[in-house]
C-alpha cells in the first residue's frame, strides 16, 4: 500500500517529477560520456606509446639510459635472444642500436636520437612502417638511407632524397659522421617524437659506432598486455645484470597522465553528482512543504513517522529508477555513435603537439556503467534523507490549521 501511494504521489505533479528524472538522466549521461572520452584518450595514447615508441618491454645495459654512451651494449645478446625465443608469451622482439647526435643539412642542424633497426624484426614490434606519409620504409641495408619524422623534415626543409650528414660519437669518444639520403617521411600522433627520432639501418649505425653485432636496446612486444608485469618479472629473474623496464617505467609521463586524468574525472563527477543531489533535494523538499497539510492529516489518522519517511524515500527512489535506465541508454547510444565516427578536437596538429591524436574514439566499459549507476543510486538515496526528515518533523495540529 505504501509503495502504491508513493507511486501515485509522483504523478500528481508530473512536471516536478520530470525535473528530477531529467536531472538523473543528464547527470548519468554526462558521467558516462566523460568517462568514455577519458578512457578513449588514455587507451589511444597508450596504444601509440606501445606501437610506435617503446613497445611493451625494453632491455638495456644497466648504465645505458643514464648517459647514452655507445659502449654500453646489452650484455650477452645471444643468451637474451634465446630466452626471448623460448618464451611463448612474447609475440616478437627487435634488436636496435641507439645513439644521440646531430643531423645537418642545408636547412640547418638539429639534435636527434638515431635508431638502427633491422627491417624484418622492427616491423613486427612497432608500427612506424604504417605511418609513412611520403617515400618508402627503409629497404636496402647497403644504401645509406634514413627515415625521418614529418616535423623534423618541415623544420629542416628536407624532402625525399635530400642529403643529410649525421654526426655522433663512437665507442672511443671520437666524432664520426656519415652521409645519408631521406628515404621516407613518417608521421605519428606524437610530434615531439617525430621531431627527435631518426631511423636507419642497424648495420650502418653499427659501422659508424664501431659496434658490429651489438645492440643497445631490445624491444619486446607481448601476446597479451595483461601479462606485462608477469613477463617483466620473469625476464628479470632469467636475465640478471640487465635493465628490464616496462613501457610504464620507460614513460613515467604516461603514469602522470593517467593520474591527472583520474583526478580530473573525480572533480567532474563530484560537480555533476552535487548538481544532481541539490536538484533532488530542492524538488523533493518543495513537494513535502506543499503537502504539509496532507501529511499532517496522515499523522492525525494514525500513520506513524517511519511509514511517512519511507513513503518520501520511495518517491525519490522511484524517480531514480525511471531516470537510471534512460540515462544509461542515452550514454551508451552517444558513446556508440562517437565510438564509430570519432570526435575531432581542433585543427589537425593541435593535439599531436602534446602527443595525442586529434580524433578520439570514446570507449565505454562495464565498470563505467556499474560505477556511475551505483553512485547515482547512492546520491539519490542520500538526497532523499533531508526531505524525508522534514516530512516526519511536521506537527499535525499546525499543519491541519494551515
Amino acid at each position: 500500500m505504501l509503495i502504491k501511494i508513493a507511486w501515485r504521489n509522483l504523478w500528481r505533479h508530473p512536471g516536478r517529477s520530470l525535473i528530477i528524472i531529467f536531472a538523473v538522466i543528464i547527470g548519468l549521461w554526462s558521467i558516462l560520456f566523460l568517462s568514455a572520452l577519458y578512457e578513449g584518450i588514455v587507451r589511444q595514447r597508450i596504444a601509440d606509446v606501445i606501437n610506435s615508441e617503446s613497445s611493451h618491454i625494453q632491455i638495456h645495459h644497466p648504465s645505458f639510459r643514464v648517459d647514452q654512451t655507445p659502449v654500453y651494449t646489452v650484455p650477452g645478446t645471444d643468451r637474451v635472444v634465446r630466452a626471448l625465443q623460448q618464451d611463448t608469451r612474447i609475440k616478437s622482439f627487435s634488436l636496435r642500436q641507439v645513439t644521440t647526435g646531430m643531423i645537418n643539412s642545408t636547412g640547418g642542424s638539429m639534435g636527434a636520437t638515431f635508431i638502427g633497426i633491422e627491417n624484418g624484426l622492427e616491423k613486427k614490434v612497432t608500427a612506424i612502417h604504417e605511418h609513412i606519409v611520403a617515400g618508402n620504409y627503409l629497404q636496402d641495408p647497403k644504401r645509406p638511407e634514413i627515415l625521418i619524422g614529418e616535423k623534423l623534415a618541415r623544420k629542416m626543409k628536407l624532402h625525399l632524397k635530400s642529403k643529410v650528414v649525421i654526426l655522433c660519437q663512437d665507442t672511443s669518444g671520437d666524432i664520426v659522421s656519415g652521409a645519408f639520403r631521406v628515404q621516407g617521411i613518417y608521421k605519428t600522433n606524437n610530434e615531439p617524437f617525430d621531431e627527435s627520432h631518426v631511423f636507419m639501418h642497424k648495420e650502418q649505425l653499427a659501422s659508424m659506432l664501431g659496434l658490429p653485432g651489438c645492440s643497445h636496446e631490445i624491444a619486446i612486444l607481448l601476446q597479451d598486455q595483461k601479462r606485462l608485469q608477469e613477463v617483466s618479472n620473469n625476464l628479470k629473474a632469467v636475465l640478471p645484470g640487465r635493465e628490464i623496464k616496462t613501457w610504464m617505467e620507460l614513460s613515467p609521463e604516461m603514469r602522470l597522465l593517467v593520474g591527472v586524468f583520474d583526478e580530473y574525472m573525480m572533480v567532474l563527477m563530484l560537480i555533476v553528482f552535487m548538481a544532481v543531489a541539490f536538484g533532488i533535494v530542492n524538488t523533493m523538499l518543495m513537494s513535502v512543504l506543499e503537502r504539509s497539510r496532507e501529511l499532517g492529516m496522515m499523522f492525525a489518522v494514525g500513520m506513524n513517522k517511519q511509514r511517512v519517511f519511507l513513503m518520501v524515500t520511495f518517491e525519490t527512489f522511484f524517480l531514480m529508477l525511471v531516470g537510471l535506465p534512460a540515462g544509461v541508454l542515452a550514454g551508451m547510444a552517444t558513446v556508440t555513435y562517437f565510438g564509430r565516427s570519432g570526435i575531432q578536437f581542433g585543427p589537425e596538429n593541435m593535439m599531436s603537439n602534446f602527443g595525442f591524436t586529434n580524433v578520439v574514439y570514446p570507449v565505454l566499459t562495464a565498470d563505467h556503467v556499474v560505477t556511475a549507476a551505483s553512485v547515482i543510486t547512492f546520491i539519490t538515496l542520500v538526497s532523499s534523507i533531508y526531505p524525508s526528515l522534514r516530512a516526519v518533523m511536521i506537527k499535525p495540529a499546525e499543519a491541519i490549521r494551515k
